[in-house]
């Protein structure tokens, strides 16, 4: 049945029928994402100061990391690294 006559037959107000219980599923989801964002965004601009940054150069000199973000995920991969 093609959507045309689907609509004819039974109306708009079908086609929507799921959006409500939908967007109530998704309410504590984007929440909870939001929150956890937040919370992980927060965290490398507290460890990394800009005194840490400025010394970038020092510590890393071949590719350094421009930002606090990248400068933090390579301490992290450091940390891991297997290198001696």
């Amino acid at each position: 049945m093609s959507l045309r006559v689907y609509t004819w037959k039974v109306g708009m107000s079908v086609l929507y029928r799921g959006v409500g219980p939908t967007l109530v599923g998704i309410h504590p989801y984007a929440g909870l994402k939001c929150y956890i964002y937040e919370e992980l965004n927060g965290r490398e601009t507290m460890q990394v100061t800009d005194a840490m940054l400025a010394q970038v150069g020092y510590v890393y000199p071949e590719n350094a990391p421009p930002t606090k973000e990248a400068y933090y995920y390579r301490t992290i991969f450091e940390k891991f690294s297997l290198r001696p």
